[in-house]
């Protein structure tokens, strides 16, 4: 009784607390009006197109909020000017902008690099005013572009930005960009289709939208040629994506951790020091990632008695599996109740709707082609793909290794036992992805091409995308 009367108190602070930073926030229409209203004004911003900055708002009142501490973010990128890496230096030779840079990154802290000037030919006075002879090598000064953009006396720097107080603070970055994801970042699409958060569409509009490049140097830059050179990479781009596909109830969450911060926090000097709302962004969206975490085990448990019973009755039906299992998958709110909802003898069929994240693209790609939304996958190879993602997600890698060692086997030894000549591209394809979130990029690559040689692949364009992916995470 004194259990059930804890856990009563415990939901209705929680519906109190709800109703509460509801209010303070607002209804999630009333966040969707904000951000569209700040959408439209980057259109009305950028409707010259012969301007030489393409200028993007951000900040805390673009994320949706209405707080007195607010903050409002301009962001000026220049146009003429595109930043690339080495290794898509390589192979792009398509790089027609009249001002090219390319990033160095050895020398540098972990999140800043230098920036080689490759090509130059335009009359650009404050980057050509900010260009510094290093080594036999030009490099734009994040230093020198930082002092003499908006040179206004009432401007101060907060960071790489100049900073504006006008009803609410307005901070103004000038920026470079790399319409290229950085190598730098790359373990965070690993995670990210490991972990099925983002969505396939967030994260490739993430990945599309490259990144940013700010001028400030690393605080643990020491070395006094590079205090002036550096640049720190952003993800601004990519933190407002991640923060639009966020649920309203994440949002709140979110919320919650700036008024936290800000009504709370801030009174605590030490603690003041230490912690910004930047931070507790990071923090949240950690959060939000991991928080996949715990519905795994059962699900593990699950997909392991499924296979041995199905190694014992080939053609066990959906009537045979335990009540309770089905009923714990279906209270877990997990993908996996799919699974067992559609076993019919040797496949399983999925769509858009009920497929994991790590299959959208194949999806999305057979609808274009034959306007069939759904995917037939073999038993067995869904089986071990769904116990693979699980381990992965878990960060179990002996297990995660043996599962795939498994799918490996499966897919080339089955001899259409298991896998019928109608599905083995799909089978090829979902090895691929395994061995691409491995980091196998050498296997990936030929069960890719593999997948490409079968005639039943209807989702070629999704296999050619995973292909040129491996080529940027190389």
């Amino acid at each position: 009784m004194a259990a059930s009367s804890e856990q009563t108190e415990i939901s209705l602070i929680s519906r109190g607390s709800y109703r509460l930073v509801s209010d303070v926030i607002g209804p999630e229409c009333h966040v969707k009006l904000r951000r569209n209203r700040y959408e439209l004004f980057d259109r009305l911003l950028n409707c010259d197109t012969n301007s030489e900055s393409t200028r993007i708002t951000g900040g805390s009142t673009v994320e949706g909020f209405e707080f007195m501490s607010s903050d409002f973010d301009f962001i000026f990128v220049n146009r003429e000017v595109s930043v690339v890496t080495n290794s898509i230096l390589s192979y792009n030779h398509n790089l027609t902008f009249p001002i090219l840079f390319v990033m160095e990154s050895e020398e540098c802290y972990p999140g800043y690099t230098l920036l080689r000037c490759l090509k130059c030919v335009s009359w650009n006075i404050l980057l050509c005013n900010a260009l510094v002879l290093k080594a036999n090598n030009l490099y734009v000064s994040g230093k020198v572009i930082k002092e003499t953009f908006m040179p206004h006396s009432f401007a101060q720097e907060h960071g790489p930005c100049k900073s504006f107080k006008h009803y609410i603070e307005i901070d103004m970055a000038y920026t470079l960009r790399c319409p290229f994801w950085p190598t730098q970042a790359m373990s965070f699409v690993t995670r990210s289709i490991e972990r099925g958060w983002p969505s396939y569409q967030v994260l490739k509009d993430v990945m599309n939208d490259g990144c940013l490049l700010v001028p400030i140097s690393s605080k643990q830059q020491t070395c006094s040629d590079l205090v002036d050179l550096e640049w720190r990479i952003s993800f601004s781009l990519a933190e407002k994506r991640l923060i639009y596909s966020m649920n309203h109830s994440q949002f709140l969450c979110y919320g919650l951790s700036k008024i936290f911060l800000n009504e709370i926090l801030k009174d605590i000097p030490v603690v003041d020091d230490l912690l910004c709302s930047y931070f507790m962004k990071t923090a949240v969206l950690w959060e939000i990632s991991d928080s996949q975490h715990g519905k795994y085990h059962k699900a593990i448990d699950m997909l392991h008695y499924i296979k041995h019973r199905l190694h014992s009755q080939p053609y066990m039906y959906i009537w045979d599996l335990d009540d309770d299992i089905i009923k714990d998958t279906r209270q877990q709110g997990m993908p996996y109740d799919i699974l067992i909802k559609s076993f019919i003898l040797d496949t399983v069929e999925v769509d858009s709707f009920t497929s994991m994240e790590q299959l959208q693209l194949e999806c999305h790609a057979k609808v274009r082609l034959t306007g069939l939304d759904y995917l037939n996958i073999p038993l067995f190879v869904h089986i071990d793909f769904l116990l693979f993602l699980s381990y992965s997600s878990l960060e179990e890698n002996q297990r995660r290794y043996a599962i795939l060692e498994e799918l490996h086997d499966l897919v080339y030894y089955d001899n259409g036992y298991h896998i019928h000549n109608y599905h083995k591209a799909i089978s090829w394809e979902i090895l691929g992805i395994c061995q691409q979130i491995c980091g196998d990029c050498q296997g990936a690559l030929k069960s890719y091409r593999n997948a490409l040689n079968e005639e039943e692949n209807f989702f070629k364009e999704a296999t050619l995308t995973r292909i040129q992916s491996l080529f940027i995470q190389s």
